[in-house]
């Protein structure tokens, strides 16, 4: 099966080295709003709960491959933080981490509306700072997410913070640097570069899941990916 995901048009020999595993990639829009880094962001501008798509409004019409999905078009975010990451949320099945006074309200009523939990942390790029292997599992550098995860019965490994490039100012997340496709972990760079690989890796097996390293530079922080099918 043909897989299809979206994604930051950035990295052109890593988009290559995607379709080699028979994944597609549709290239994400700019949320021109947003600061210059997060703009091509997929895990900024796209939450799939399920089989329901929230979208911000501006970049709605942007892509034909949604138009027979279950889209509901948010309202746009504005660009301080914490009001850009109203869509940038960890699904783990029955639950949703996000910093819950920032989420959308188009999320929240589904959240209700479902019965799936909304669990609160304090960091607001959720989405970006967690790596969700599957609904019992996460790799995280975020402290507050991996105790939150802890007390819900998510098994969470804790890794060092930084060395993920994301721009010439600020670090990545490790989030940012993947995408997960059934039980295969596509990183964004070579998770080999990384200090805590050892720990990253055999966590990963430990789930019955693989890795792949797309490039071979450092892991960066692209936004991840939304599959879309």
């Amino acid at each position: 099966m043909k897989h299809r995901v979206l994604i930051s048009p950035a990295d052109s020999k890593l988009i290559n080295e995607l379709s080699k595993y028979n994944i597609e990639a549709v290239f994400t829009a700019p949320v021109d709003n947003l600061i210059e880094y997060e703009r091509f962001h997929a895990d900024i501008q796209l939450l799939r709960l399920k089989d329901s798509f929230f979208i911000y409004k501006c970049v709605a019409s942007k892509y034909s491959v949604l138009k027979d999905k279950k889209l509901i078009v948010c309202e746009d975010p504005r660009p301080e933080y914490p009001f850009n990451v109203a869509l940038n949320a960890a699904f783990l099945g029955d639950k949703l981490l996000c910093k819950e006074s920032s989420l959308n309200k188009e999320v929240k009523k589904f959240c209700e509306k479902s019965g799936t939990e909304i669990i609160n942390v304090n960091q607001g790029y959720t989405k970006c700072s967690t790596l969700v292997l599957n609904e019992r599992a996460v790799i995280t550098a975020d402290r507050g997410i991996a105790n939150t995860c802890d007390k819900n019965g998510v098994d969470a490994l804790l890794i060092s913070e930084g060395n993920i490039k994301l721009s010439e100012t600020t670090y990545g997340f490790i989030g940012g640097a993947s995408g997960v496709i059934g039980d295969t972990v596509y990183f964004f760079g070579n998770v080999e570069l990384h200090p805590d690989f050892m720990i990253i890796s055999e966590f990963i097996e430990s789930q019955q899941m693989k890795y792949v390293s797309l490039t071979d530079k450092i892991l960066t922080d692209l936004g991840g990916f939304v599959l879309l099918n």
